[in-house]
């Protein structure tokens, strides 16, 4: 396919949607992550409980952006996998520039397990 060809394909991939626990508190996590904005809230929630809704994040360069989507019964993964268990179906690889507090610089970093809050 040229460049030609593909600027005028009819599709265009818009986002990545990541369901969750709740939606309004992993956005929030990854807006200050990413440093990106919210675009779009439906956080409507009947029961009160902060589990239902959908979130988007815009890519300040108009690209790719990132959605959460809230669910009742929503069942975090478990990780190290686990049999009989949920295991994580989806990752994100991020290349770190600074960490602050004289961490890393400048290189490439590695998390095994993160604490994320609403995912």
């Amino acid at each position: 396919m040229t460049g030609q060809e593909r600027s005028s394909a009819l599709v265009r991939w818009g986002a990545v949607c990541v369901d969750c626990g709740n939606a309004d508190e992993l956005a929030l996590f990854y807006s200050k992550l990413l440093g990106w904005e919210i675009g779009a809230r439906n956080t409507e929630d009947p029961d009160g409980d902060g589990e239902a809704g959908w979130v988007e994040l815009r890519n300040p360069p108009g690209t790719m952006g990132l959605c959460f989507q809230g669910e009742d019964d929503y069942e975090p993964p478990v990780w190290p996998e686990t049999a009989w268990a949920t295991s994580e179906m989806i990752h994100f690889e991020m290349g770190v520039i600074r960490l602050g507090g004289g961490g890393l610089v400048g290189g490439r970093g590695r998390c095994d397990r993160c604490a994320v809050p609403g995912g």
